[in-house]
């Protein structure tokens, strides 16, 4: 019976496990037996939880976006009026997450240059997510009244993913500053 009030704790600390060690290694160098050992668990424990791999990389992923989603939700509420700053806001986001991402970049980006089935769940959650995104980006350009706000949006969306690619391969120091000048002098221009 203890083992029931210890299942959120030994979830999260198997989602805690494969998250670092999908962001440090990629998906397909990790095994579930390295998440068990990282964990201090076992690879059964970690089958009472996920059915297999597949499930685990999607828990994740899907907790990932929920932190973007969270991070929109919040400027919203932040700024309730201000489309520029919750767009500004969102991209202070992204900045502090460059230097997070450990050289390994975006864990949406990696995971579809790992998963080449493009069926698989997790390519079609991170597409959704970008949709989503885009959609977001969208809606807050038309409150900024800019004439083309799918066009600002992509953009915008272009810079970000490209900034964090870039942050990878560090071929421009201070990449982040860089970006935020860059989108800054972008979001004056549209108004």
């Amino acid at each position: 019976m203890p083992e029931k009030n210890n299942v959120p704790v030994v979830r999260e600390r198997i989602m805690q496990t494969a998250e670092l060690l999908f962001t440090q290694f990629g998906i397909n160098a990790v095994s579930l037996d390295l998440i068990a050992k990282q964990a201090k668990t076992t690879k059964m424990t970690v089958y009472r939880y996920f059915s297999n791999k597949d499930d685990l990389v999607l828990e994740w992923l899907k907790s990932t976006t929920d932190q973007y989603n969270a991070v929109f939700d919040t400027l919203a509420v932040k700024f309730p009026d201000v489309a520029q700053a919750q767009i500004l806001g969102f991209v202070d986001y992204i900045i502090e997450n460059l230097a997070n991402a450990g050289n390994r970049g975006c864990p949406f980006t990696n995971t579809i240059a790992e998963l080449s089935d493009i069926h698989h769940p997790a390519r079609i959650l991170i597409q959704q997510h970008k949709k989503r995104q885009l959609q977001r980006l969208t809606d807050l350009f038309l409150q900024m009244g800019v004439q083309d706000p799918l066009y600002m949006a992509e953009e915008l969306t272009l810079l970000l993913e490209g900034a964090q690619v870039v942050a990878q391969n560090e071929s421009i120091e201070q990449i982040g500053s860089l970006l935020k000048k860059m989108i800054a002098a972008k979001l004056n221009h549209a108004k």
